[in-house]
């Protein structure tokens, strides 16, 4: 996994491959597939 901080300041979790390599400050570039995303509020719970 990924964490990603995005321009807007919240953090994102992205899963990424095993042998993908990425150090802290390195820029990511994701690509969302919409029915593969997991949304979550402030609180924790799942959005639908």
């Amino acid at each position: 996994f990924v964490h990603v901080k995005l321009d807007t300041g919240e953090t994102i979790t992205a899963r990424s491959p095993g042998d993908f390599r990425v150090r802290h400050g390195d820029p990511v570039w994701l690509t969302p597939e919409d029915g593969r995303m997991h949304r979550f509020d402030a609180n924790g719970a799942a959005l639908r």
